[in-house]
Protein backbone atom coordinates (compact mmCIF):
# COMPACT_ATOMS: atom_id res chain seq x y z
CA UNK A 1 0.00 0.00 0.00
CA UNK A 2 1.40 3.43 -1.36
CA UNK A 3 0.66 6.48 0.98
CA UNK A 4 1.01 10.19 -0.53
CA UNK A 5 1.35 13.19 1.08
CA UNK A 6 -0.42 15.96 0.61
CA UNK A 7 1.16 18.40 -1.48
CA UNK A 8 1.27 21.83 0.08
CA UNK A 9 -1.11 24.60 -1.42
CA UNK A 10 2.08 26.43 -2.90
CA UNK A 11 3.67 22.87 -4.43
CA UNK A 12 0.13 21.83 -5.82
CA UNK A 13 0.07 25.68 -7.09
CA UNK A 14 3.62 25.06 -8.79
CA UNK A 15 2.72 21.50 -10.15
CA UNK A 16 -0.80 22.84 -11.69
CA UNK A 17 1.26 25.85 -13.49
CA UNK A 18 3.86 23.47 -14.72
CA UNK A 19 1.52 20.89 -16.11
CA UNK A 20 -0.43 24.20 -18.21
CA UNK A 21 2.63 25.31 -19.30
CA UNK A 22 3.20 21.55 -20.85
CA UNK A 23 0.38 22.25 -22.12
CA UNK A 24 0.84 25.39 -23.65
CA UNK A 25 -1.15 27.69 -21.48
CA UNK A 26 0.51 30.29 -19.30
CA UNK A 27 -0.68 32.15 -16.34
CA UNK A 28 -0.07 33.35 -12.96
CA UNK A 29 -0.73 32.41 -9.77
CA UNK A 30 -3.90 35.37 -9.30
CA UNK A 31 -4.52 34.02 -12.89
CA UNK A 32 -5.16 30.56 -11.87
CA UNK A 33 -6.74 31.44 -8.74
CA UNK A 34 -9.08 33.23 -10.93
CA UNK A 35 -10.07 30.69 -13.16
CA UNK A 36 -10.52 27.86 -10.53
CA UNK A 37 -13.38 30.37 -9.22
CA UNK A 38 -14.70 30.96 -12.05
CA UNK A 39 -14.82 26.80 -12.94
CA UNK A 40 -16.80 26.54 -9.82
CA UNK A 41 -18.79 29.39 -10.48
CA UNK A 42 -19.54 27.72 -13.84
CA UNK A 43 -20.28 23.96 -12.67
CA UNK A 44 -22.57 25.56 -9.85
CA UNK A 45 -24.42 27.76 -12.97
CA UNK A 46 -24.92 24.89 -15.06
CA UNK A 47 -26.64 22.97 -11.90
CA UNK A 48 -28.74 25.39 -11.45
CA UNK A 49 -29.78 25.70 -15.27
CA UNK A 50 -30.48 21.82 -15.14
CA UNK A 51 -32.47 21.51 -11.88
CA UNK A 52 -34.93 24.32 -12.87
CA UNK A 53 -34.96 23.26 -16.88
CA UNK A 54 -34.42 19.59 -16.78
CA UNK A 55 -35.10 18.38 -13.30
CA UNK A 56 -34.80 13.96 -14.25
CA UNK A 57 -31.04 15.19 -15.35
CA UNK A 58 -29.86 14.44 -11.73
CA UNK A 59 -26.92 12.35 -12.73
CA UNK A 60 -25.37 15.61 -14.67
CA UNK A 61 -26.43 18.02 -11.89
CA UNK A 62 -24.80 15.83 -9.08
CA UNK A 63 -21.85 15.58 -11.54
CA UNK A 64 -21.20 19.16 -12.05
CA UNK A 65 -22.11 20.16 -8.12
CA UNK A 66 -19.40 17.74 -7.67
CA UNK A 67 -17.21 19.19 -9.95
CA UNK A 68 -17.72 22.25 -8.15
CA UNK A 69 -16.51 20.99 -4.80
CA UNK A 70 -13.47 19.60 -6.45
CA UNK A 71 -12.47 23.48 -7.91
CA UNK A 72 -13.49 24.94 -4.75
CA UNK A 73 -11.20 21.92 -2.64
CA UNK A 74 -8.32 23.14 -4.99
CA UNK A 75 -8.50 26.51 -3.80
CA UNK A 76 -5.37 27.26 -5.05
Amino acid sequence: MTTTVPLSKKAAEACLLQAMRHHGIEASPRTLTTWMETAEKLCMALATYYRDTEPQAFRAITALEESAAEFRLMDI
